[in-house]
């Protein structure tokens, strides 16, 4: 075999790093349930259960196969790059985040405290 590239390299130690994220995230949460009250559980600062397990298999698993060579793995790279760029974008269009910070300073508010204008010019 002929010495590695960088991608080729950088594709195996990261794909094997997301595969093993995916695969602690799955054991810690395997429920495939959906909606806003599905059950999920954060795994190094990220919720997960088994549909974002799954995702993360199918998306990093075959780059274990498509490192073999400099080109495929290139490609494979710019795709995997290219396919969570649009997903982030679609997904902050379609819906706003769980947990914005608007959200939780109006959660974490004490009941005594003064209600906030909604004036652009107020302190």
């Amino acid at each position: 075999m002929s010495e590695w590239t960088f991608a080729q390299k950088a594709l195996l130690i990261l794909a094997s790093l997301e595969l093993l994220w995916a695969l602690a995230g799955f054991v810690a949460e395997p429920s495939f349930q959906i909606g806003a009250d599905a059950p999920t559980e954060k795994v190094l600062w990220v919720d997960f259960n088994g549909i974002h397990a799954l995702s993360g298999l199918l998306l990093f698993g075959p780059a274990l196969y498509f490192c073999r060579r400099p080109d495929w793995a290139l490609y494979y790279v710019l795709y995997i790059a290219g396919a969570l760029y649009i997903t982030g974008i679609c997904s902050s269009r379609n819906s706003p985040p769980t947990s914005s910070p608007s959200r939780a300073t109006s959660t974490t508010r004490s009941s005594t405290s003064p209600p906030r204008s909604s004036s652009p010019l107020s302190p």
